[in-house]
């Protein structure tokens, strides 16, 4: 195990009793939580200096830093054991032990004990990944992370945090539901988004967005842009992730497809109809907003395919036709 030496350690950010071995869970750590998680959301480079930092002298940030992984690590490393640790195997039979004085837990136990596992994994990456950004933001000391498939921060899309997307759509600011909404949005913006645009101005818009200096034409239409691409994008991902819906918003519960157990989807097959349909046509809104002022203002946009009028005005020539298609 790279961020764990003894079972106190593990046991520390569980909420169940102490009752297994290092050995016993320590597959479920190294593989499980470390290698096949961990390893993707911070990059090979981070995760190694950060055992590196684990096995000498941290200083204070590296220290919070290895706390919030191990937070991470332990809940969900002990939620691919809790299967085993359910059951023993003797004779080549699995078999669950149980005497006069104890007997198996009930399986609506079982599962409520999964999902709260699940659900401080969770928390625990949601908290990782702010903390991680937040460096990212300032000193940057841990610079090893902007090449993880976690970098929560997407310099090259209109909405590119969690906390941009929530100005639009509900999503509690939940950097985990960012990411697992961010291959949608990114199928979205070169797709919808730049049919309506025109390749040549969506290539112009595009490539401003680091700079962050867009002319006064272009910032109008800013907000439609932002607006269409949250609610397409939620439109689009539901249907293929497990979404939570709640007081807090859309989430997604980005351990959930990796559990070895069943966990429960709150959202119902409705519901997730009726927010799907909701978000297309909010979306649709977005886009057709888009195109009339594009139409309308076509001067103010060089990128954008102009209208040339003859001296009486009565015949349009369009020239630099891209076409856009219904949406």
């Amino acid at each position: 195990m790279k961020l764990f030496t003894t079972v106190d350690e593990v046991q520390k950010y569980l909420p169940v009793a102490n009752a297994f071995t290092l050995t016993q869970i320590e597959p479920f750590v190294t593989i499980d939580a470390e290698e096949q998680v961990l390893k993707k959301m911070l990059g090979a480079d981070l995760l190694a200096a950060l055992v590196t930092q684990y096995n000498g002298t941290p200083d204070a940030d590296w220290t919070n830093l290895i706390t919030k992984c191990q937070a991470f690590v332990a809940n969900y490393a002990y939620l691919k054991y809790l299967p085993f640790a359910l059951t023993n195997q003797s004779n080549g039979v699995i078999n669950v032990s149980f005497s006069d004085k104890t007997k198996p837990a009930a399986e609506w136990q079982i599962d409520t004990l999964a999902e709260m596992l699940l659900e401080r994994a969770d928390n625990a990456m949601e908290d990782l990944l702010t903390f991680l950004e937040a460096d990212a933001r300032g000193g940057e000391i841990f610079s090893d992370w902007t090449d993880s498939e976690g970098y929560t921060i997407t310099n090259d899309c209109f909405l590119q945090t969690a906390t941009d997307f929530n100005k639009i759509y509900t999503i509690s600011e939940s950097r985990s539901t960012y990411l697992a909404f961010r291959a949608y949005m990114r199928a979205v913006e070169d797709g919808k988004l730049a049919n309506v645009l025109t390749a040549d101005l969506y290539a112009t818009m595009k490539g401003k967005i680091a700079a962050n200096i867009f002319t006064a034409a272009e910032l109008v239409i800013m907000p439609w842009i932002k607006g269409a691409i949250a609610y397409q994008t939620v439109a689009d991902a539901c249907p293929h992730l497990a979404v939570k819906l709640n007081n807090r918003g859309v989430q997604v519960n980005s351990l959930s497809a990796l559990s070895v157990r069943k966990i429960k989807t709150p959202a119902t097959d409705k519901q997730i109809a009726d927010l799907i349909a909701a978000c297309v046509a909010k979306a649709a809104e977005y886009f057709s907003l888009i195109d009339a002022y594009l139409k309308e203002h076509f001067a103010d946009f060089p990128s954008y395919p102009q209208v040339e009028t003859t001296a009486n005005n009565s015949q349009f020539n369009i020239t630099n036709v891209g076409g856009v298609s219904g949406f």
